[in-house]
């Protein structure tokens, strides 16, 4: 019989993935684990964000590093463009005003979201494209807005084009041929 790691419980019997994340040792491979994980798994946006800016990296201690805040400053830091030019690149509509932001519209002491940019940016073109990207609501199927997804293609579009040993690319020596690209049962009848 294999003991279990040392993993910091609550009231409720579940850990906390915060408080594991840095520790790779408390990885256990008891299948009856995930379910702890599970339970763990944040409910809500607020919940989700609130790990992420209050406790992450906090090596125990109350309060971790704020990720969000450190993802606007090194956006402004490498000069990133706003998100509306971020939807201009995507040939995405780009909002002339607040309004015009299809953004989640959760009410947290009854200030909506577009209150909430309009009291910290002074003009729509301000806005920081991870608080923009963030505040967008998902599209069908995806866990991110139209923003961030096409992001996402267009890096790993570009991910692939760059990388001389996909199979995909033409032109080097591990290209598929056009007889590698047979399709299924063909494929595997002409090899045997």
């Amino acid at each position: 019989m294999t003991s279990r790691p040392n993993i910091q419980t609550f009231l409720n019997h579940t850990i906390q993935i915060r408080h594991e994340i840095m520790r790779f040792q408390s990885v256990h491979p008891n299948i009856y684990a995930i379910y702890e994980l599970l339970d763990e798994l944040p409910e809500s946006v607020a919940q989700k964000i609130r790990d992420h800016t209050q406790f992450l990296y906090s090596d125990n201690s109350e309060y971790g590093l704020d990720v969000i805040s450190l993802d606007i400053q090194r956006g402004r830091d490498h000069g990133l463009p706003g998100y509306n030019a971020y939807r201009k690149f995507c040939g995405l509509k780009t909002a002339s005003t607040f309004d015009d932001l299809q953004v989640k519209d959760h009410t947290e002491n009854n200030k909506s979201t577009i209150a909430k940019l309009k009291s910290l940016y002074k003009k729509v073109d301000d806005i920081d494209l991870i608080v923009g990207g963030i505040a967008e609501v998902a599209q069908e199927g995806a866990i991110v807005g139209p923003t961030f997804r096409c992001i996402l293609a267009e890096q790993f579009i570009r991910t692939r084009a760059g990388d001389r040993f996909f199979y995909d690319n033409p032109g080097q020596p591990s290209s598929f041929t056009k007889r590698k690209y047979l399709p299924g049962m063909t494929k595997i009848t002409k090899r045997n």
